[in-house]
């Protein structure tokens, strides 16, 4: 999108929110580069949302450069209006030194504050953010007392159908992470917790989510 439609739509649509949903609808698409477009626009408009988006192309490298130090800026920049995105890539980046310093106690911070952010969304929390659930799981696994392991299985449940459930929707980038939380799921540390919802996940399904 040339710079002087960028603003002509900006004008037309005013709406900064709709501005970022349409950015995300494009990444979802893999068009990365329309997507930066439009979540560039919105974020110089205010939007939280698309600072976070931001944050996570940066990070990721879609539709630009890998550029840590930007994708903490921008994730920054989210997490100090409390979105829970930019929180979440916050945590990230101070966990692996990623555009910061390495600061354990900070990433804790920040990921638990997202997660906590999660409870007024109830059952639309693991489809919205199922990244989140499936790292504040592989963290109680590293704590391993019985209560920890019971939170973290029903944290990689929410992720798996929140991970399945974007994969449907077009964000086959979640694959990889769909595999890892089936992979952790299966493990006998969780044994003592299952029950018929895992057992009862159609394989066939699984497959085709995955191929």
């Amino acid at each position: 999108m040339k710079f002087k439609k960028r603003l002509k739509y900006a004008f037309e649509i005013e709406n900064h929110s709709d501005i970022s949903l349409e950015g995300m609808i494009k990444h979802r698409d893999k068009k990365y580069d329309d997507s930066m477009e439009y979540f560039h626009l919105a974020a110089a408009m205010g939007n939280a949302q698309a600072m976070a988006d931001l944050g996570m192309c940066y990070f990721h490298g879609r539709g630009c450069k890998k550029n840590y130090d930007l994708a903490f800026s921008y994730s920054q920049l989210a997490a100090k209006k409390m979105n829970i995105d930019g929180l979440y890539y916050l945590s990230l980046m101070y966990e692996h030194g990623h555009g910061t310093d390495k600061d354990a106690e900070a990433a804790d911070y920040y990921l638990g504050t997202a997660f906590e952010m999660t409870s007024s969304l109830g059952d639309r929390a693991a489809y919205e953010y199922p990244y989140l659930f499936y790292s504040i799981a592989k963290k109680l696994i590293k704590i391993g007392t019985e209560d920890c392991l019971q939170t973290a299985y029903n944290a990689l449940l929410d992720a798996r159908d929140g991970y399945a459930d974007d994969i449907e929707g077009g964000a086959t980038y979640f694959k990889e992470n769909l595999a890892e939380v089936e992979a952790l799921l299966k493990k006998s540390i969780f044994d003592p917790f299952r029950d018929d919802e895992f057992e009862d996940w159609d394989d066939e399904d699984d497959e085709g989510l995955l191929s």
